[in-house]
């Protein structure tokens, strides 16, 4: 098995491939041989894991937060590469997260199980969610809990994993708020000190207050 180092030999995307797990970086440099997609490792946005976008007259891109977990970049990864794969397809004309994506994402992730480059507790997962599959990776629970299992320290929790009516603060600030309801990617969220309401992203870090 080729190294990342060895793959920047004849590999422009050689530096994303030292972001993944070791075995799997074969797996992914087949995957994205001979497409024209870019990847990019940017600073971590709370707003999102990863993207995918396309430009008129240019290349298309997959941008993933520098701050991913190995095995959690992987996932994410494969996620944007659904994306790809249903843009090459159906262009524009079908929904983000549809039948179409879904069908892809699950296309690519029996791919990797099948390719015994991944651990058996990743494996499982995806055997009982793969036909499953949300857009949102705080939304798969079980693929979710392997992934912080995978990389042996979990990443930080966020709030969507948090129950309904949990207290919790942002790291780094004092205000205490209670979690609402779901409204698109973001929760309704009461501040207990001003009195006000917010709206949060559901992948933002947060310390839950017991």
């Amino acid at each position: 098995m080729k190294s990342w180092r060895e793959l920047r030999k004849y590999s422009t995307r050689a530096d994303f491939y030292k972001y993944l797990p070791a075995p799997s970086i074969v797996f992914v440099h087949q995957l994205m041989r001979g497409s024209d997609c870019e990847v990019r490792i940017t600073e971590s946005k709370k707003s999102r894991l990863g993207c995918f976008a396309r430009r008129r007259n240019k290349a298309p891109f997959i941008e993933l937060n520098n701050d991913l977990t190995p095995y959690f970049m992987l996932i994410v990864f494969l996620h944007e590469w659904a994306h790809y794969m249903t843009w090459k397809e159906f262009g524009s004309r079908v929904s983000p997260h549809g039948k179409e994506w879904k069908q892809n994402f699950h296309y690519l992730l029996v791919k990797l199980q099948n390719s015994n480059r991944i651990p058996v507790i990743l494996r499982d997962a995806i055997d009982a969610e793969a036909e499953n599959l949300k857009g949102n990776i705080y939304s798969n629970h079980i693929l979710l809990n392997a992934l912080k299992i995978a990389d042996r320290h979990a990443p930080q929790m966020v709030l969507h994993e948090l129950p309904f009516n949990s207290h919790f603060k942002i790291p780094e600030r004092s205000e205490i708020f209670r979690k609402k309801e779901k409204i698109r990617v973001r929760y309704k969220c009461y501040n207990l000190g001003n009195k006000r309401w917010y709206t949060i992203y559901a992948s933002t870090p947060v310390e839950q207050i017991h």
